[in-house]
């Protein structure tokens, strides 16, 4: 039993970097300032510090971030869907 359970975390794993370099490949792709806000944030920059490096209003900030998740939600979602194909 703890030979399948030690499986089953090795898989959980590899699918976890798996999934998280994809995430950055698709990080990766975006135009440099979505791609710079979008770092920032995962890095836990609040809003107002990144708009005081970007020039951008921290409303724009807050907007370009929901934007950019949703897009890599779509991205990584349709990429899962194609590679099963």
């Amino acid at each position: 039993m703890a030979l399948g359970n030690a499986q089953g975390n090795w898989q959980l794993e590899a699918d976890r970097r798996l999934s998280a370099g994809t995430l950055f490949d698709l990080i990766y792709r975006l135009k440099p300032l979505d791609r710079q806000v979008i770092l920032m944030h995962l890095e836990g920059e609040a809003a107002a510090s990144i708009a005081e490096i970007t020039g951008l209003s921290a409303s724009n900030v807050a907007t370009k971030v929901h934007r950019i998740k949703k897009l890599l939600k779509q991205q990584h979602f349709q990429g899962a869907s194609n590679a099963v194909k």
